[in-house]
């Protein structure tokens, strides 16, 4: 996903034109758009962002950027004279749909339209509707979102650009000003802003639509907090080359193995003492991540829109049903300590191979593990500790192929998985595993 971040520099602002559209609550609606119109939307952006990932073969769907296109979407509201936000789906039309803000969510734009259009609900709430289903589909919190926003038949109410962030105000100083200016125009406070950037876990940038290359972590489709930790972790230098040549884009940052990268935006979140304090919270937190993010997302989604008080039967989530433990994973009523311990008490591998094969593990056992429902198990081995996060979702082919090629050696040498866990149904650890260790298993 290119930046959430604006990645070009501002223009000089222009008049706002005829007042903003003003969302209509529709909870008085006959129930068939409510209950037929949004569910059938949510399964066909599901279906989209499935269809995508098996068509790329490489470990991206179009997931990040339907995130990226709800976050521009109603990332241009200002609370002073409420103009800007989600109502209108304006970023249909010039001017929104050409700034340079929004490079590269085109194609983005016209399959959610064309949803749109199949289910019978206002582009603005299918805009907005693709980033909450998108979070969800990629292991993310459950974003609370209602429908009402209405369509704006042209651009001519859309606020002047250079609303949405820059990557870059030329001095670290000067680029966390500049974040709290625009977040703070839209209502956002300090832990809001670090919340929302935590979305830069997802997707990539790319040189033909920002200048800047390369993703924030290694795992571009899976939601996590990992963005915090590399923040912290790794030794972030100034990119001064791209595939042995002299790199001619943008300043931005990356790992000593050039493989990931970060913006100015994103380091002055380090920088600042008050931002920093929440980076560091979030990088040991992931659940205090997780819930700040749902709340901060669905306020942002809802900026310019007149909702009345929400009510329950208003809001859609992701379904219970697409998380629940399939058959062979560990129920939520059972004890996730015990095969934990069972765990650390199996004998490590004879095999002097540095990734020791786990036939030991009883394949039950290890799936079990893998697939805990909504869980963190830690694990005391031979060789170490290791934290699994599980988020399971329907079955990736994608990612299967991305968690034999990157994980399985690591796993292996944790002895935490089988043959049979990892051609499971489920993609539930490729979605968060970290090892916490002394030792250096070359993936973390």
């Amino acid at each position: 996903m290119a930046a959430l971040f604006r990645l070009a520099s501002a223009t000089s602002p222009v008049a706002l034109g005829a007042a903003s559209l003003v969302c209509v609550d529709r909870s008085a609606r006959p129930a068939r758009l409510e209950e037929g119109g949004v569910p059938l939307a949510k399964a066909k952006i599901e279906a989209l962002i499935e269809k995508t990932a098996e068509e790329r073969g490489d470990g991206t769907s179009i997931g990040p950027t339907l995130v990226r296109l709800a976050w521009h979407s109603a990332g241009t509201y200002a609370k002073a004279d409420k103009s800007g936000g989600s109502e209108g789906g304006r970023m249909k039309y010039d001017p929104e749909a050409s700034w340079g803000a929004n490079a590269g969510l085109a194609v983005a734009r016209a399959e959610i339209e064309k949803i749109s259009a199949e289910t019978g609900i206002s582009r603005a709430d299918a805009y907005t509707l693709s980033g909450v289903v998108a979070v969800a589909a990629m292991g993310g919190p459950e974003v609370p979102w209602r429908s009402g926003r209405s369509d704006a038949p042209d651009g001519s109410t859309s606020p002047p650009d250079g609303r949405l962030p820059n990557a870059d105000m030329g001095t670290l100083k000067g680029t966390v000003q500049h974040l709290r200016d625009i977040f703070h125009r839209m209502g956002f406070d300090d832990r809001e802003i670090v919340a929302l950037s935590g979305a830069h876990a997802l997707g990539r940038c790319h040189t033909e639509a920002s200048g800047y290359w390369g993703p924030w972590t290694n795992a571009e489709t899976t939601f996590s907090n990992d963005y915090f930790v590399r923040l912290l972790e790794e030794p972030w230098t100034l990119k001064t080359t791209h595939n042995g040549k002299p790199w001619t884009g943008p300043d931005q940052f990356e790992t000593p193995d050039g493989q990931l990268m970060m913006l100015p935006s994103d380091l002055a979140l380090i920088w600042d003492k008050k931002f920093r304090a929440v980076v560091e919270e979030y990088a040991k937190d992931e659940d205090k991540f997780f819930a700040d993010f749902a709340a901060a997302f669905a306020k942002l989604l809802e900026l310019g829109c007149n909702f009345k008080p929400a009510k329950s039967s208003g809001f859609l989530a992701a379904s219970a049903s697409d998380r629940l433990p399939q058959p062979g994973c560990l129920s939520p009523s059972r004890d996730p300590t015990s095969p934990a311990t069972r765990l650390s008490e199996s004998p490590p591998s004879s095999s002097s191979s540095p990734y020791a094969p786990s036939s030991a593990i009883p394949p039950t056992l290890a799936t079990d593990l893998l697939h805990q429902h909504e869980g963190r198990v830690t694990y005391n081995t031979p060789r170490g500790s290791a934290s699994l996060h599980a988020h399971p979702l329907r079955r990736s082919p994608s990612a299967d192929r991305e968690f034999e090629r990157d994980l399985r050696p690591a796993a292996a040498h944790l002895h935490l998985a089988t043959d049979h866990c990892l051609r499971s149904d489920q993609r539930a650890a490729y979605h968060y595993l970290r090892l916490h260790h002394s030792y250096n298993c070359g993936l973390c």
